[in-house]
């Protein structure tokens, strides 16, 4: 399988939302959705190129994955849900797992590597949310801005606080997208423009390197690396799998958009599995909402 990914060195913080106040351990829910990445992009193809180059694109199958962390060399996928056979039958490797949220993507190819690694951080008493092959230094912060704005009409002045998410040198985001259409330059626009909220005073501007992704790993279970909405003929294969649901909706100018419960991020799902892309009026407008599934095939679960 080969993938194009993109890796985000980002040059102002990441502005997160509200209700991360208070969070200092990074979590999936704290970074960009795949369906956010996929409506950034769209938005550039749509201003550079034009309505009809956007529905070319968003015809061309085009998968993303959510963001997730990298530490110099290392990238990091969500901890998939379900555990190792191994793990699973022992009580306190058990507790270890559940405590850690992302795990080095190399682990992943080997199940033998995945426990060797948790059992190590349990024997050395190693606290922190990755699963990796050796120590991982904090390369993240999560800060607080108190900001003021002042009234427009009666130009009183209001205090509220921004949460923004600073990486040290060589780390950042990175996201994987599969689809027939090249997207370098649309999300090289994206980094000079800015990527999440509060693009207007500066947050979230990236420059980003590309490259390919090659996974040579097959089986008929997957992990899931995006958000999925399975059509009504997948949800049945849906039985033996292992998911969690998110919900997901926003705004579209001042209409807010229909509320979808969707597969989240680090489920174990039958690779057969494709999601969908929405196609939704909202005030007489045409929109796009991408939840084709972005999987990587995982052989040992078989």
């Amino acid at each position: 399988m080969k993938l194009r990914m993109y890796k985000l060195y980002f040059e102002t913080p990441l502005k997160l939302k509200p209700e991360i106040e208070g969070r200092s351990i990074l979590k999936p829910d704290m970074l960009p959705k795949s369906d956010t990445i996929f409506a950034a992009v769209a938005n550039v193809i749509a201003e550079v190129d034009g309505i009809k180059a956007l529905e070319e694109f968003c015809s061309s199958n085009p998968r993303f994955s959510s963001a997730f962390p990298f530490y110099k060399d290392k990238l990091f996928f969500p901890k998939p849900l379900k555990p190792l056979t191994e793990v699973e039958c022992d009580k306190e490797l058990r507790k270890e797992w559940k405590k850690k949220i992302w795990v080095e993507h190399e682990l992943l190819k080997n199940p033998k590597a995945v426990f060797d690694a948790i059992k190590r951080k349990y024997e050395e008493g190693g606290s922190g949310a990755f699963i990796a092959k050796g120590e991982i230094s904090k390369f993240y912060e999560v800060n607080e801005v108190v900001r003021n704005t002042k009234h427009r009409i009666n130009e009183q002045t209001q205090i509220f606080t921004v949460y923004t998410l600073s990486f040290a040198k060589n780390s950042g985001l990175f996201f994987l997208y599969s689809g027939d259409v090249n997207i370098d330059e649309a999300v090289k626009i994206l980094g000079e423009e800015g990527l999440g909220g509060g693009r207007t005073v500066g947050y979230g501007k990236f420059r980003v390197r590309e490259v390919d992704y090659l996974w040579n790993i097959s089986g008929r279970w997957s992990l899931l690396l995006s958000l999925c909405l399975p059509e009504k003929s997948e949800v049945r294969c849906l039985k033996d799998a292992y998911y969690s649901l998110l919900e997901r909706d926003g705004w579209t100018n001042s209409s807010r958009k229909r509320r979808r419960r969707v597969l989240a991020e680090g489920s174990v799902i039958p690779e057969k599995i494709e999601g969908r892309m929405l196609e939704e009026y909202i005030d007489g407008i045409k929109i796009y909402r991408n939840y084709l599934a972005l999987t990587l095939p995982m052989g040992w679960w078989n």
